[in-house]
């Protein structure tokens, strides 16, 4: 396989899991000694602890979706969602930036590009379909990053 095979393989691969990263929940608690905590895997959390949904990719939702996740003993009292701070927003949209940027960048950089099909055919994009690849990447910087 050659280097260029390689690279479009990868570029492939980062492009259909963007969705994915730019619409994952973060997860938001505190501590006995008051510090607050961030993780995005649900096996880090402890009970109780807000899991906060961020917008998914082309929406035009200001305010990213809330929930609420109970302990079992919690299950029972209604609490209200608590509101992510402007702090965890801003390192959220810092990180959806760059990866934004780093997207954008290669694809710019690619000449040729290809989707692979679900039998394993790959599918070279023509000129137009890899401008628009590129052109909604670009989008996604504009989003993130301004």
């Amino acid at each position: 396989m050659n280097k260029r095979s390689t690279i479009a393989i990868i570029a492939a691969a980062f492009l259909l899991t963007l969705p994915a990263l730019t619409s994952a929940a973060v997860y938001k608690w505190t501590d006995a000694e008051g510090n607050t905590h961030f993780s995005d895997q649900p096996s880090d959390v402890p009970a109780g602890a807000a899991r906060i949904e961020l917008p998914a990719a082309g929406s035009t939702s200001p305010e990213p979706a809330q929930s609420q996740a109970p302990s079992p003993d919690e299950a029972s009292q209604e609490q209200p969602a608590l509101q992510p701070d402007a702090k965890a927003q801003r390192e959220i949209r810092e990180k959806n930036c760059a990866i934004a940027r780093k997207t954008f960048e290669h694809n710019e950089r690619l000449s040729r590009m290809y989707r692979v099909e679900k039998d394993g055919a790959r599918v070279y994009l023509n000129d137009e379909e890899r401008a628009e690849v590129v052109r909604r990447s670009k989008e996604d910087v504009s989003k993130w990053c301004d």
